[in-house]
């Protein structure tokens, strides 16, 4: 995808993605739907991942592919965070915030798509910050055949991984 072609898809699909965006809870207002478009934009233009666009699917099912990739790094790099706090003991009842609650729905919109059961079972835990032994677990199945999986559906093995 050339830049002007780039630049044609967003401005044709940032109502779209602003309304999928709404939809799966990636956001929880109009405004910070779109903003999170922008960003969106913004990190695909810098770093020119959309020269990469292969074409297997159209730009409106690419672009949604790789803003649920990027809430779920998002996500991935909060429950780092959030698990770095509790080893220091950091106390705040998560149950009771509004934040968790938001987590918890933005976690189940984001594996909504997973056909696994395992796989989806596996990410929900992962999102959540549950550690690596505690999903196989849980799961049963390896660590690594789970990490392989998980790896997967956060898109780290797909062509957008720069943005």
């Amino acid at each position: 995808m050339t830049d002007t072609d780039f630049e044609r898809v967003i401005q044709q699909h940032t109502q779209p993605l602003v309304n999928y965006a709404l939809s799966r809870g990636y956001a929880r207002t109009r405004p910070d739907a779109e903003d999170l478009v922008q960003d969106l934009a913004l990190k695909l233009l810098r770093s020119r991942a959309y020269r990469r666009f292969r074409g297997e699917s159209t730009p409106f099912v690419w672009l949604c592919a790789v803003l649920r990739s990027v809430k779920m790094r998002e996500l991935e790099k909060q429950n780092a965070t959030r698990r770095q706090e509790d080893r220091v003991g950091y106390q705040q009842t998560r149950a009771e915030s509004s934040d968790a609650q938001h987590t918890r729905r933005l976690v189940e919109a984001l594996i909504d798509d997973v056909q696994d059961a395992t796989t989806r079972r596996a990410l929900e835990l992962y999102l959540l910050g549950v550690s690596w032994p505690e999903i196989s677990k849980a799961v049963g199945q390896s660590r690594r055949t789970l990490e392989r999986s998980v790896k997967h559906e956060l898109g780290q093995d797909r062509d957008w991984e720069g943005v």
